[in-house]
Parts: structure tokens; sequence; C-alpha cells
């Protein structure tokens, strides 16, 4: 089986917390992660969990950054999946009510029962922030190249 996985991963609305006047930091993400196989086989990841992730201000108020971050869980079937996300700009509208959390890449790792292991590449997009309220879901996608 070679050619090109489609990958989906599924991020709920997530709460951020102020921790201080120039640190937040989101709350535990559990996304959900769907591989479409080459042949059609579909691999599904519960719980791919990104860890609360600092978000610091660079240029307080109006410009703030997410740390880079990892998330990772296997299936019922030992398959892996890890993804990589690089750190995420988030820029501040107070005249709009809303910060922008901007599109990032990140990096997959698929790792199969069956041993090989497989990596590729995808994008968040951009995502708003209520002042009051939690981010908005987003669906992040990119490919694994099967070879």
């Amino acid at each position: 089986m070679s050619g090109i996985a489609t990958v989906s991963i599924y991020c709920p609305p997530m709460s951020i917390d102020k921790i201080s006047r120039k640190l937040r930091r989101t709350a535990v993400e559990p996304m959900v992660v769907t591989v479409v196989m080459p042949d059609g086989s579909v691999l599904t990841f519960k719980d791919v969990t990104i860890p609360p992730t600092d978000v610091n201000a660079v240029s307080w108020p109006f410009y703030w950054m997410v740390k880079a971050c990892m998330a990772e869980n296997g299936d019922d079937f030992s398959n892996y999946f890890v993804v990589e996300l690089d750190e995420e700009p988030v820029t501040v509208y107070p005249s709009k009510g809303y910060s922008l959390a901007h599109e990032v890449p990140c990096k997959f790792t698929l790792m199969t029962a069956r041993g090989p292991v497989y990596g590729g590449t995808g994008k968040f997009p951009e995502c708003k922030v209520p002042f009051f309220g939690k981010a908005q879901s987003v669906t992040a996608t990119g490919t694994i190249t099967i070879p």
C-alpha cells in the first residue's frame, strides 16, 4: 500500500486561563485524529491530547506567542500518532473583541502496528478567541506519504 494518507484533526473549543498580566495558559486539549490510508482504511485516534501550553506576551498587549507543543496517543490496534506544533503567533484586536491565533504548521508521525513509521505535514487553521469565552473549534488537515 503506497500513496498519500489524509489526516484530519478535530480540536474542540478550548479554554484559556489568565495566569498573570503577560501569561496565559491553554487548557488540556483532547483532539480526535482521523487518518484515511491510501487503500481507504481508516485509523482513528481519540484523546490525542495537547497538555496545558503557555501563551506569552511578546509585545503586550497586542502580540502573543503560543509555545510549541506536542500531542500523542495510540489506538486499540497498537498504532500510534504524534503531532508537533510550531510556535503560534496570536494578535489581539481590541476593537473587534477577539484575538486571532494565526495558522501554524505541524508535523505528523504515524507508527503502525506492523512496524513502519511514516511522517507527514499539515496545518492548523487560524482560530478566533473571544475575549470572554473559549477558542473556537478548528479542524487541522494534512497528509502523510506512504512509500
